[in-house]
């Protein structure tokens, strides 16, 4: 990397003069560039995380206590429905059309 009175030495030796908005434009353009790879960055990365978060919170009823005979609920505590006459009844082949 080449000093800062290095640069201004350089500037001042070269036959045309220095185009100071053009530059002052090229570094605001590459500033807007980390800005928009940073922004992209922090955007996936929220997603991956929101992503990450759904599946596990709707996932976690199916992997939880799999062939148990419970019944899951958010709210409640897991109960033993195994014996409950609603569960009798929907699996009942009285209860097809």
């Amino acid at each position: 990397m080449i000093g800062y009175d290095d640069y201004i030495k350089k500037i001042k030796e070269r036959e045309a003069p220095a185009d100071f908005d053009g530059m002052h434009r090229a570094i605001g353009r590459k500033i807007m560039e980390r800005r928009r790879v940073r922004s992209r960055a922090a955007r996936a990365g929220a997603l991956a995380i929101f992503a990450i978060c759904l599946i596990s919170y709707f996932g976690y009823p199916f992997i939880q206590d799999r062939g148990s005979g419970q019944l899951f609920s958010y709210v409640f505590e897991q109960q033993d429905n195994s014996d409950s006459p609603v569960i009798d009844y929907v699996f009942s082949d009285a209860g097809t059309i």
